[in-house]
């Protein structure tokens, strides 16, 4: 089925009914506002479905949102008539078809949604989880380190305060040993003098 060739015999059939009907862009547009005043394309659209030549340019006009609700509005598409041509019972199928398949495409396109929003909620929960670990295992380390860091520096303190010691102790031995060596080089007995 050629998706531009369908819209192109819809546009024609559509401005059958217009001409069957000798309709207006203003009656049209009412009578679609009518049928579905949530879902009516504006009048300018409208127009443009039903402007000479319109017919060429199938491809610009989406099913969905402009010739679905004039095709319901107009060609009443959900039934059939007993004085509907052969040509307007093929159209009204074709228009069904394709009523189907978009609520098809449209309860699809709801279904993949939803499961990827389940996908990605499921990703969000592991990313979450890895990122809890790593971030645990990093204060972790982190606490580690700072623990090392604390004992290292209280045994620099201790080393640095003995050393303090050691060299109070040392000036103190040196002064003694100075003081002997002045003693001694005063000493009266000293041998020599």
């Amino acid at each position: 089925m050629n998706y531009m060739t369908d819209t192109r015999e819809l546009i024609l059939a559509l401005k059958k009914v217009r001409d069957d009907r000798n309709l207006n862009i203003d009656q049209i547009t009412e009578i679609v506002r009518e049928k579905d005043p949530q879902n009516a394309p504006s009048r300018s659209s409208i127009a443009r479905v039903f402007a000479d030549g319109s017919e060429d340019d199938a491809s610009h006009f989406r099913f969905e949102i402009t010739l679905k609700p004039i095709c319901n509005a107009l060609l009443d598409i959900d039934s059939n008539e007993q004085d509907d041509s052969a040509d307007d019972h093929a159209y009204k199928s074709l228009i069904r078809l394709k009523k189907d398949l978009i609520e098809d495409y449209a309860k699809q396109l709801k279904e993949a949604k939803e499961e990827l929003k389940t996908i990605k909620e499921k990703e969000r929960t592991r990313y979450n989880e890895k990122l809890e670990k790593e971030t645990k295992q990093f204060h972790d380390s982190l606490s580690f380190a700072m623990a090392q860091i604390k004992l290292k520096d209280e045994r620099i303190d201790n080393l640095l305060t003995e050393i303090d010691k050691l060299t109070i102790t040392i000036q103190d031995v040196v002064a003694t040993n100075n003081k002997l060596v002045q003693q001694m080089m005063n000493c009266p007995l000293k041998k020599g003098e």
